[in-house]
């Protein structure tokens, strides 16, 4: 019967269900009763994803890093990559967006995950031309290391200004 149906017991899912489901010109007391009933109720929110361990974190980054070493690798094999300086802007070019995109997406544990990252991935670059060519992994590991404190520190203030706050004194004027 037209009228009998208590929404209050259904899901918000099972209502949405319901109301594309039902012949409003057969049913129209309940078919107004569910529109009743989803307006009342608050959306639902959708599922907050749990923000990753910094292990994932530094992993994740690590790995984008390798690729992008052994990528670079591949240029100078080809014979693309002929000089040290445009390799090196290429380097620095890619770890900025890199650290830039770790900056944006996980700004909270910015500093810590960008050191692991650092770290890692230099260490991880050390060992992959230790195999591969003639050069010193120490050598590899200390250069590989300080490019990447330059541009995880650059990213960090890049992406500091893009956030203007006003100051804890409210004295700010903002643009």
């Amino acid at each position: 019967m037209d009228g009998d149906l208590d929404c209050s017991q259904l899901s918000r899912a099972q209502l949405e269900e319901a109301l594309a489901r039902i012949d409003k010109s057969k049913y129209p007391v309940d078919y107004h009763r569910m529109l009743l009933e989803l307006d009342r109720r608050p959306p639902e929110s959708p599922q907050a994803r749990p923000a990753p361990s910094m292990v994932a974190l530094i992993a994740r980054y690590s790995l984008f890093f390798v690729f992008g070493y052994l990528f670079l690798i591949f240029l100078s094999i080809l014979g693309v990559m002929r000089s040290a300086v445009i390799a090196s802007a290429v380097t620095t070019v890619a770890m900025l967006g890199l650290f830039l995109h770790l900056a944006w997406r996980h700004p909270i544990p910015y500093v810590r995950a960008a050191i692991g990252v650092a770290v890692t991935g230099s260490a991880l670059c050390a060992a992959i031309d230790a195999v591969g060519t003639t050069s010193k992994p120490i050598k590899v590991f200390v250069a590989t290391l300080a490019l990447s404190f330059a541009t995880a520190s650059l990213a960090g203030t890049l992406h500091g200004t893009m956030q203007l706050k006003p100051p804890a004194n409210n004295r700010w004027r903002g643009p």
